[in-house]
C-alpha cells in the first residue's frame, strides 16, 4: 500500500513556490493571513486587543526588512517576516537577525513550509552579514517551540510582562 502522507507531502512541495514580496507587491492576501495570525496569538495572550489592518503596508520596504511567502499555485498559505536588528544595544559585528512572525495556514502545516521559509530567511540573512538572530513565541505555543527546538535553535532568555491596571 502506497504511503498517502508521502504523496501528500510531495503534492504539496512540487505545487510550493517562495516569493519575496516588496512594497509594490499586492499585499492583501498576507495581510489576510497575518489576521488568521492575530486571532491564533490572541489565545496566547489575552492582552491582544484589535487587529491592525494592512499590517504590512508599512512593514514593507524598509531597510533590513524581509517577506517571505509561501504559495500553493496562486493561493498564499503562509509568511515569514523578518529583519535586521542594527540599534546600539546589540553587541553583534553587523547586527542581529530578528524573525519577528511566522504562519503555515492550519490545513497546511507538518509539510515542512516552515522550515523552508526559515532556511530562506537564513540565506538572507548571510548574504546581510548576518550570522546571529533570534525569535521569540509565546511559551504556551508548543507547536512554534517544536518548530524552533527542530530547527536548532536554543532556549537563551526568558521574556516577562507586566499589564499595570488602569485605575
Amino acid at each position: 500500500m502506497i504511503d498517502v502522507l508521502c504523496i501528500l507531502n510531495f503534492m504539496i512541495s512540487y505545487n510550493m513556490q517562495i516569493k519575496r514580496l516588496y512594497k509594490n507587491d499586492n499585499l492583501d492576501e498576507i495581510n489576510l493571513l497575518f489576521k488568521e495570525l492575530f486571532i491564533n496569538e490572541m489565545t496566547y495572550d489575552n492582552s491582544l486587543q484589535e487587529c491592525p489592518n494592512n499590517f504590512f503596508n508599512n512593514k514593507i520596504g524598509i531597510e533590513g526588512t524581509i517577506l517571505l511567502t509561501i504559495w500553493d499555485k496562486n493561493i498564499a498559505i503562509g509568511f515569514l517576516y523578518g529583519q535586521i536588528l542594527n540599534t546600539p544595544n546589540y553587541c553583534y559585528k553587523n547586527g542581529l537577525g530578528s524573525l519577528e512572525l511566522l504562519y503555515i495556514k492550519d490545513s497546511y502545516r507538518k509539510n515542512g513550509l516552515a522550515t523552508k521559509l526559515i532556511l530562506e530567511f537564513e540565506k538572507w540573512l548571510k548574504s546581510q552579514n548576518i550570522y546571529n538572530y533570534e525569535v521569540c513565541c509565546y511559551n504556551k505555543n508548543e507547536p512554534a517551540i517544536n518548530l524552533y527546538k527542530k530547527s536548532d535553535f536554543k532556549y537563551l532568555k526568558s521574556t516577562f510582562r507586566k499589564i499595570i491596571k488602569n485605575d
